[in-house]
């Protein structure tokens, strides 16, 4: 039970990751971006 549950753990969190790889890239940029304006301000 245990093994098959961990299975649809992670299918899940796979189809999740499809799902949200583009947003996940945009905010990667963000927080680029909010960075390079820290540093900046330093």
């Amino acid at each position: 039970m245990s093994f098959a549950r961990q299975i649809s753990i992670i299918v899940g969190g796979l189809s999740n990751f499809m799902k949200t790889r583009n947003s996940l890239i945009k905010i990667d940029f963000t927080v680029f971006e909010i960075d390079a304006e820290i540093k900046v301000e330093e």
